[in-house]
């Protein structure tokens, strides 16, 4: 099994994942946001340089999370439906909108 470097890592990107959300989502394949953790491969100049080439949003994502972690959305669909395709200036917005449903 070898390591996965920033090159190995920007392969995938252009050749899965940038295909699967093209094939999948072709709504977003212009201006997806992508979530990404602090391992080295993610950090690399040429996938920040990739990305911003795309017009692919970086989130990042914080080194500590005590409260959620980003894998527990996917357990969590009824918070995720009312924030879907929706961007929010403060975290109390987030909040509100959730709250409201």
């Amino acid at each position: 099994m070898s390591a996965v470097t920033a090159q190995y890592y920007r392969d995938f990107l252009v050749k899965q994942l940038r295909r699967g959300v093209r094939d999948k989502r072709p709504d977003l394949v212009d201006n997806a946001i992508i979530l990404h953790g602090n391992a080295r491969p993610h950090k690399a100049e040429c996938v920040r340089q990739l990305l911003q080439c795309w017009g692919w949003e970086e989130l990042e994502h914080p080194p500590y999370s005590p409260d959620i972690s980003s894998c527990d959305f996917d357990f969590i669909p009824k918070i995720k439906e009312p924030i879907r395709v929706r961007r929010f200036a403060t975290q109390d917005d987030i909040t509100n909108t959730v709250s409201q449903r």
